[in-house]
Parts: structure tokens; C-alpha cells; sequence
């Protein structure tokens, strides 16, 4: 992205298990795309920031644990929309980044 593109022009928010490895992974991003800015976020402070917008992230409510390819009042979902990839927060918190992108 950085070769192909103006980087003072890009915003990048990193999302990573903690504060920590966000902010690591933000420092390395910031040397490789230099004028690019990185806003880092652990899960926690996300989480958090989803709370702000009156909103509980779905991945931490009683309806993540329900077994949705065997429930009754759940809509069919194929196998591979139950893989760690597609259940994972990671993957989850990409609906909620519009709303908390300031800018």
C-alpha cells in the first residue's frame, strides 16, 4: 500500500491481543510507511471504544457461545463460517472499525 499511494494520505488502525504488541506493530508500520499515520489498539481498548458508541461487542455476549450450525432458531451457516478465522474477534471487529474512525 505504502509504494503505491501518497503515505501521508493513509490512516492505518492496527488492532492486536494488547496495547502492547498494537503499539510494537505501529512503530514497525510507521518506519515502513513513513509520513503514514498508525493508530494501534488492543483488543481490550477497542472493546472499550465499541462500548462508548452504546454498542457490546458481539463476540463477548452469550450469543457468540450459542453452537449456531445445530440451533433450531439459527440461520444455516457452512462450515467454514465456524473456522477460528471467521469466529475469531479479529475478524468481528472490522464491522465495527467504520464507526469508531474518526476522520
Amino acid at each position: 500500500v505504502c509504494d503505491n499511494s501518497n503515505p501521508s494520505q493513509l490512516r492505518f488502525h492496527l488492532l492486536a491481543p494488547t496495547q502492547e504488541e498494537a503499539e510494537t506493530l505501529a512503530r514497525e508500520t510507521e518506519t515502513a510507511c513513513d509520513g503514514a499515520v498508525v493508530l494501534p489498539y488492543g483488543l481490550a481498548e477497542f472493546e472499550a471504544r465499541v462500548r462508548t458508541l452504546g454498542e457490546e461487542p458481539m463476540w463477548t455476549t452469550a450469543l457468540a457461545t450459542v453452537e449456531r450450525s445445530t440451533s433450531a432458531y439459527a440461520v444455516p451457516v457452512a462450515r467454514w463460517d465456524r473456522d477460528k478465522k471467521h469466529t475469531s474477534p479479529y475478524n468481528h471487529a472490522r464491522f465495527y472499525a467504520p464507526q469508531l474512525i474518526d476522520g
